[in-house]
């Protein structure tokens, strides 16, 4: 906690909070974007605009998710599914709060990077 009441979290927390919600974000825009090209018969430009993007999304969501492993106290396991929650569409939203909720309950000893910054 900080010396206001607040839980700062590092900025790498801060970008794989953000990766998380930008991922399932761009499945939307992929599933509709594979609506229109499949199901409504229009142009093929929007699959392949938003599957551009959300690719994009998941290889930084998946390059966040290591770079985080060691300051969350992710085992190898944890770290797995952390991955595998960016293949099916929005299942990377329940993942994020799980892994925040876990994060804050951890005693504040614990909360410190192995690079010494404190994450409080």
């Amino acid at each position: 906690m900080g010396s206001d009441g607040t839980d700062r979290l590092s900025a790498w927390i801060r970008l794989f909070r953000l990766m998380a919600v930008a991922e399932a974000v761009t499945w939307v825009l992929l599933l509709v974007g594979m609506y229109v090209k499949y199901v409504a018969h229009g142009s093929p430009v929007w699959s392949t605009a938003f599957g551009y993007l959300h690719g994009l999304t998941m290889v930084f969501y998946v390059m966040a998710c290591g770079v985080i492993r060691p300051d969350m106290r992710w085992t190898g396991r944890e770290t797995l599914i952390a991955i595998a929650s960016s293949v099916p569409p929005l299942l990377t939203l329940p993942f994020e709060r799980w892994a925040m909720r876990r994060y804050r309950s951890m005693p504040a000893d614990q909360r410190v990077t192995p690079r010494g910054a404190p994450l409080t």
